[in-house]
Formats: C-alpha cells, sequence, structure tokens
C-alpha cells in the first residue's frame, strides 16, 4: 500500500498520520506527547529534541512504501543556524512575548499602512520580523554568528533529508514572517534592512519554492516542502473559499478565504498567502474564558464586513471543553449550523492531504476528516 505521510509539531505534540495515497483509507497514527525542555523560556523550542522525536516516530513506523512526506509546523517561529548548519540558540515561536517591545519600534519606524499593504500584516509580537529584531537587538554575539535564519518546520523538514535537503519553504509559511510579501512574492528589502542595514542577506534566508515541490528524499520517499499548521488544518478540512475556521487553542484564530488582501492598518486582520489560491485573511482575539465566544463572533464579522466571502460553512476546531460553547453562541449569532471539529491530529492530517497533492501533482479528491454539527 503506498502511503502519505503528514506530520505535525506543536509545543504539545508530535503527531505521524499516515494515508493510503490514492483512496485516502487510515493506514496509521501515532502522537507523542512532548514535555517540557529544561532551560527554556516561555515561547522558545528545542529545535534539534523536535527533530530527534519526529525522526524516531518515522523510524518507528511499519509502512514499507512511503511515496512523500510532509510537515505542518508553526507558521510564525525562527531558526538560527551558523556557518555549519548548527542551531545557535533555542528556537522562537509565536508564543514568546519578549518582542513586543520590537513590534512598537518596527511600527514607529515603518507606518502601519505600509505594512499591512506590502507584507500583509502589521507587526506584533507573534510576528517574526519582531523575534528577528529582538534577537539582533537582545543577542548581539549570536547575531554575528548567524549564517542562515529560516521557520521552524523548514528546519525540521531539511533536517528530515538524508538525500539533497534544502532550506526552502513554502509561500504561506514565508507569508507569516513579515518580511516576506505575498502580493510581490519576494522578500521585502525595506524590512531586511530595517532590522540589519549593514547585512548581506543573500542566502541567509529560505527560498519560497511552489506548494507542491519537494526538497529532497528521506530513504525512497520524497519530502516536501510543507506548510503551516493552520493551512493544514483547513487542507484537514477541505475548506474551500467562503469558509471560516474558528481554531481554539493556545490562541484563537478565526480565518477565512479571499480572492484578494485586505489591507488593514489597524492590525485586526492579516493577509496570507493560502494553498487555496488568494490569500487567508486571520483575525486573532485572547484566549479569555468569558470573552472568546463574543470576540469570535465579531471577528467573523469584522472579516465580512471587510470583504472575505463567509457565506460557506463555520468549523470551531480544537478541545471539546473549549470549543462547545463558542459553537453553539456562533450558531445563534450566524443563524447556521456550525460544524465542530475535535480531532487532535489534525495539522498532521491535513499534512497527509498535502502529501498526497504532492505524489499526484493535484489534490486528491478524498476528505480525511469528518465533523459533526451543533
Amino acid at each position: 500500500m503506498v502511503a502519505a505521510i503528514g506530520l505535525s509539531v506543536s509545543p504539545s505534540c508530535t503527531v505521524l498520520h499516515a494515508r493510503d495515497l490514492k483512496k485516502g483509507r487510515v493506514l496509521g497514527t501515532r502522537v507523542v506527547p512532548r514535555s517540557r525542555t529544561t532551560g527554556l523560556e516561555p515561547g522558545e523550542a528545542a529545535a534539534q529534541d523536535w527533530l530527534s522525536g519526529l525522526i524516531g516516530l518515522l523510524d518507528g513506523m511499519p509502512i514499507d512504501d512511503v511515496s512523500v512526506l510532509s510537515l505542518a509546523g508553526p507558521m510564525h517561529s525562527l531558526v538560527a543556524l551558523d556557518a555549519g548548519s548548527a542551531v545557535i540558540r533555542p528556537a522562537l515561536l509565536a508564543e514568546d512575548q519578549r518582542s513586543a517591545p520590537d513590534a512598537g519600534w518596527c511600527n514607529k519606524k515603518i507606518p502601519a499602512l505600509d505594512w499591512s499593504t506590502s507584507v500583509g500584516s502589521v507587526p506584533s509580537a507573534a510576528l517574526t520580523v519582531t523575534k528577528l529584531s529582538w534577537l539582533h537587538r537582545s543577542e548581539p554575539d549570536n547575531w554575528e554568528r548567524i549564517a542562515r535564519l529560516c521557520p521552524l518546520g523548514t528546519y525540521l523538514s531539511a533536517g528530515l533529508c538524508d538525500t539533497a535537503g534544502g532550506y526552502a519553504t513554502d509561500a504561506v509559511t514565508a507569508s507569516g514572517t513579515g518580511y516576506w510579501s505575498p502580493g510581490a512574492q519576494a522578500y521585502d528589502d525595506r524590512v531586511l534592512s530595517l532590522i540589519d542595514g549593514e547585512r548581506d542577506w543573500s542566502g541567509v534566508l529560505p527560498a519560497v519554492v511552489g506548494p507542491l515541490d519537494t526538497i529532497g528524499a528521506r530513504g525512497t520517499a520524497r519530502v516536501g516542502v510543507g506548510t503551516s499548521d493552520l493551512m493544514a488544518m483547513a487542507l484537514a478540512l477541505g475548506a474551500e473559499q467562503g469558509d471560516v475556521i474558528v481554531s481554539v487553542g493556545v490562541r484563537v484564530v478565526v480565518f477565512g478565504f479571499s480572492p484578494r488582501a485586505i489591507v488593514d492598518e489597524s492590525g485586526a486582520m492579516s493577509s496570507f498567502a493560502s494553498l487555496l489560491g488568494g490569500f487567508r485573511v486571520a483575525a486573532e482575539i485572547p484566549m479569555d474564558s468569558d470573552e472568546t465566544s463574543a470576540g469570535v463572533i465579531a471577528a467573523i464579522r469584522t472579516l465580512r464586513n471587510a470583504g472575505v466571502p463567509t457565506g460557506g460553512r463555520l468549523f470551531v476546531c480544537g478541545e471539546e471543553h473549549d470549543v462547545i460553547d463558542i459553537a453553539l453562541r456562533c450558531s445563534r449569532a450566524e443563524g447556521s449550523r456550525v460544524q465542530v471539529c475535535t480531532d487532535d491530529e489534525l495539522g498532521a492530517v491535513g499534512a497527509s492531504r498535502h502529501a498526497a497533492a504532492i505524489a499526484l501533482a493535484e489534490w486528491p479528491a478524498w476528505q480525511p476528516v469528518v465533523t459533526r454539527r451543533v
């Protein structure tokens, strides 16, 4: 049986999900919870440990004929590597709030409207560009050692390759950095010069390749370029333009898909690249048990008022105890049935569908996730 394997990584666990390439039948799933690494700050990750965990999962999976691997990783993350491709310091994730002052500095140096127009997002502590600024400002010795910078998923995908592995990323992940423009399809020299005008940035950042490209191989299996965790969630759900997805976790993100980028200098909405074509427009709200439902409903209306198509399905995804109340309130407010998904392996499932698309050179017809309505 030829398999497509999807992998996902997060601060809580590593997941492997295998599907039959053509029919989508489940061949196996493995979930390994992640224990906190001693000595790390909140929002940091031990990139080498995450890679070792992925390799251990793959080596222990009893599937002989694997066609393609694809990985879903954190969208806003930063790994710094030296000239020998060794990790210089722990990876920085969106949850690291130390770069909040850098977000303010970035917005003073370049107007918010310019940020939103050029790279799709106004800097916040979650965005990778502010991590870049923090690292340059706070750790000058480490900054001088840097030969390469990349998202965590890009580092992991390259590390899975045993032949011709390269540091390349997809447009979705690149658009989450705040220094790559989904409209221009290029890194923004103005932003990079703002962070460090003396550095030669050529060769430092990963190449941005096509969504169905491969970057190398592991044994006989090709390794796909991968994508971001929320994009993989959308792939698992079979999302289309018009659908709205609410992801409930440490952060709550409400997003839909638009044929055009939405310019929003307030920073309430960001426009990222999408594997579905056009743009993934997202609004993030605080995770507050008393206000989350109201925030989600307001975010959906904000997307709609900005011109993002919202007339399709409404998905609410997350852990059972977090999503039911939100889903019920959204159903009443929107006057429609809401589809709930509490599948913990959603990112890996979407990554398996991405892997199948890479192998088949087109998106497979099978839709992997079953939701229930409330």
